[in-house]
């Protein structure tokens, strides 16, 4: 187990932790000594001039990894785009014999009710001037 000494000593993650850690060390170390036999203000300027170097590189890598970031998300998205059409062009393709029989059925239910409304219509206008004759016809026998 890492949390113990004997699982720290055989973790590989740990040793390289380490030695990153003895090579910075060393490194602060060099530096140290570079700056006391210097002696003057001129190494501390040294380090901010290289620390804002940093800095810039730093933002330069940041900047270009989120312009490649960004371009992956819109690859992506357009791959994901790119798919969903070609699936969807299938299923339409496969759907549209059922769809043009559907729209055929109703077509055909939307003439058979036009034609039963027209003959109701129809038989309702024959019936009323039907009675308005058998009406019209026949004296009234109050009126004899």
């Amino acid at each position: 187990m890492v949390g113990t000494k004997a699982g720290a000593a055989v973790n590989s993650w740990v040793a390289a932790q380490r030695e990153c850690a003895r090579v910075y060390s060393e490194k602060k170390r060099a530096e140290a000594k570079e700056a006391s036999v210097g002696g003057s203000a001129a190494p501390t300027a040294k380090p901010l001039k290289a620390k804002v170097e940093k800095t810039r590189e730093v933002n330069a890598a940041v900047t270009r990894e989120q312009s490649a970031a960004k371009a992956r998300r819109a690859a992506y998205t357009k791959a994901l785009k790119d798919q969903d059409s070609r699936v969807k062009a299938v299923i339409k393709k496969t759907e549209e014999p059922a769809r043009r029989a559907h729209r055929e059925k109703l077509v055909a239910y939307a003439r058979e009710s036009e034609k039963a409304m027209h003959d109701e219509a129809t038989a309702k206008a024959l019936a009323a001037v039907a009675r308005r004759r058998v009406t019209t016809k026949t004296p009234d026998p109050a009126r004899r």
